[in-house]
């Protein structure tokens, strides 16, 4: 029998589409093609934003992230994923463990984010400094791991509600890594990265 090569081909690229879809569940993947989609819902959060020049990274970063099926689905999913995981898990020291390590994964699959608009040739001629986009992106960062802190925070409370040390370690863990991500780590690795690209 003849054999009918498009529909091979046809099957296999769907199949490897399933499975670059599984990975993209916790990195980027860059064989998918992102998209963009507005999200009303979040108009009112992202109206917030001051329409000055300071805030023009700002703008971009919020909008960005938010608007971008890959980053804010690579968000959205993991947080997802760490609440179940916190939820079924109870001890005293684990549950704060896995907050931790949650929290700097989504925090980390973020940092690329940071250079999503140098391609832009528009963005080289705005009169702002690199210190605003710092700034900037630091500050998108910091809203949304505490949001994800803080539903971590909720689930380990719920589930290890008894223990005193678990509900006083996850709050003051989760707020000790969040900072020292935001203003320790992000300057060194974005500088870090800015020298090799």
């Amino acid at each position: 029998y003849p054999i009918d090569w498009k529909v091979m081909i046809a099957d296999e690229n769907s199949r490897m589409h399933t499975v670059y879809q599984f990975f993209n569940l916790f990195t980027d993947v860059p064989m998918l093609q992102g998209s963009i989609r507005r999200r009303r819902y979040l108009d009112g959060i992202l109206g917030r934003i001051k329409l000055i020049p300071k805030n023009t990274y700002l703008y971009l970063y919020a909008h960005g992230i938010i608007r971008d099926n890959e980053m804010s689905g690579l968000y959205f999913r993991l947080m997802v994923i760490g609440t179940v995981f916190l939820v079924f898990v109870k001890g005293e020291i684990l549950p704060i463990f896995l907050s931790l390590l949650f929290v700097y994964l989504i925090g980390f699959q973020l940092i690329p984010f940071y250079f999503h608009f140098s391609d832009n040739a528009f963005v080289h001629v705005y009169p702002i400094t690199d210190q605003y986009q710092m700034k900037s992106f630091q500050r998108v960062l910091l809203y949304m791991l505490s949001i994800v802190s803080l539903i971590f925070a909720i689930a380990v409370i719920a589930v290890n509600f008894s223990s005193l040390m678990t509900v006083a370690g996850v709050i003051v863990a989760e707020a000790l890594e969040i900072w020292a991500f935001v203003y320790l780590y992000i300057p060194r690795r974005l500088a870090r990265s800015e020298r090799t690209r």
